[in-house]
Protein backbone atom coordinates (compact mmCIF):
# COMPACT_ATOMS: atom_id res chain seq x y z
CA UNK A 1 0.00 0.00 0.00
CA UNK A 2 1.24 3.80 -0.68
CA UNK A 3 1.19 6.16 2.20
CA UNK A 4 1.21 8.77 -1.05
CA UNK A 5 -1.84 11.08 -0.48
CA UNK A 6 -2.84 13.92 -2.65
CA UNK A 7 -4.66 17.16 -1.85
CA UNK A 8 -5.79 19.35 -4.55
CA UNK A 9 -7.03 23.20 -2.83
CA UNK A 10 -8.63 26.70 -4.98
CA UNK A 11 -8.92 29.75 -3.25
CA UNK A 12 -9.90 33.23 -4.57
CA UNK A 13 -8.73 36.43 -3.35
CA UNK A 14 -11.35 39.20 -3.53
CA UNK A 15 -10.86 42.18 -5.65
CA UNK A 16 -10.01 44.80 -2.56
CA UNK A 17 -6.94 42.45 -1.07
CA UNK A 18 -5.63 41.82 -4.38
CA UNK A 19 -5.68 45.82 -4.67
CA UNK A 20 -4.10 45.84 -1.07
CA UNK A 21 -1.55 43.51 -2.00
CA UNK A 22 -0.35 45.01 -5.35
CA UNK A 23 -0.22 48.61 -3.17
CA UNK A 24 2.28 47.20 -0.50
CA UNK A 25 5.28 48.86 -0.24
CA UNK A 26 7.03 45.92 -0.33
CA UNK A 27 5.72 44.88 -3.46
CA UNK A 28 6.42 48.42 -5.03
CA UNK A 29 10.06 48.60 -3.94
CA UNK A 30 10.71 44.81 -5.43
CA UNK A 31 8.47 46.20 -8.69
CA UNK A 32 11.27 49.27 -8.23
CA UNK A 33 14.18 47.19 -7.79
CA UNK A 34 13.73 44.88 -10.84
CA UNK A 35 13.26 48.64 -12.90
CA UNK A 36 16.61 49.54 -11.68
CA UNK A 37 18.45 46.80 -12.43
CA UNK A 38 17.00 46.88 -15.76
CA UNK A 39 17.94 50.53 -16.35
CA UNK A 40 21.55 49.59 -14.91
CA UNK A 41 21.93 46.73 -17.15
CA UNK A 42 20.48 48.80 -20.48
CA UNK A 43 22.38 51.61 -19.28
CA UNK A 44 25.56 49.65 -19.71
CA UNK A 45 24.69 48.53 -23.79
CA UNK A 46 25.73 50.48 -26.57
CA UNK A 47 27.34 53.49 -25.20
CA UNK A 48 23.57 54.50 -23.54
CA UNK A 49 23.79 56.38 -20.24
CA UNK A 50 19.84 57.76 -20.14
CA UNK A 51 17.88 55.09 -19.46
CA UNK A 52 16.20 55.79 -16.42
CA UNK A 53 13.30 54.59 -13.86
CA UNK A 54 9.79 56.22 -13.15
CA UNK A 55 7.18 54.98 -10.37
CA UNK A 56 3.40 55.08 -9.67
CA UNK A 57 0.44 53.35 -9.28
CA UNK A 58 -1.52 52.56 -12.42
CA UNK A 59 -5.41 50.82 -11.68
CA UNK A 60 -4.68 48.14 -8.63
CA UNK A 61 -1.10 47.98 -8.49
CA UNK A 62 2.20 49.65 -8.28
CA UNK A 63 4.25 49.94 -11.41
CA UNK A 64 7.92 51.13 -12.41
CA UNK A 65 8.81 52.30 -16.01
CA UNK A 66 12.22 52.40 -17.81
CA UNK A 67 12.17 55.23 -19.48
CA UNK A 68 14.63 56.90 -22.26
CA UNK A 69 15.89 60.04 -21.07
CA UNK A 70 17.93 61.57 -24.16
CA UNK A 71 18.50 61.47 -27.83
CA UNK A 72 20.95 59.20 -27.95
CA UNK A 73 19.14 56.46 -25.68
CA UNK A 74 16.28 56.78 -27.73
CA UNK A 75 18.17 56.25 -30.78
CA UNK A 76 19.85 53.30 -29.23
CA UNK A 77 16.81 51.74 -27.98
CA UNK A 78 15.23 52.02 -31.61
CA UNK A 79 18.21 50.51 -33.04
CA UNK A 80 19.09 47.62 -30.58
CA UNK A 81 15.69 47.06 -28.54
CA UNK A 82 18.19 47.73 -25.56
CA UNK A 83 15.37 47.56 -23.38
CA UNK A 84 13.67 44.11 -24.44
CA UNK A 85 17.95 42.53 -24.47
CA UNK A 86 17.92 44.23 -20.92
CA UNK A 87 14.98 42.52 -19.84
CA UNK A 88 15.28 38.95 -21.22
CA UNK A 89 19.14 38.82 -21.49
Amino acid sequence: MSDDVSVQTSFSLKRAIAKDIMNMPAVARMVHNKAERVAAKANGMYDASGYGVSDGTHGYRAHSFVYTGDKHTIHSQQKHSTLQKALHG
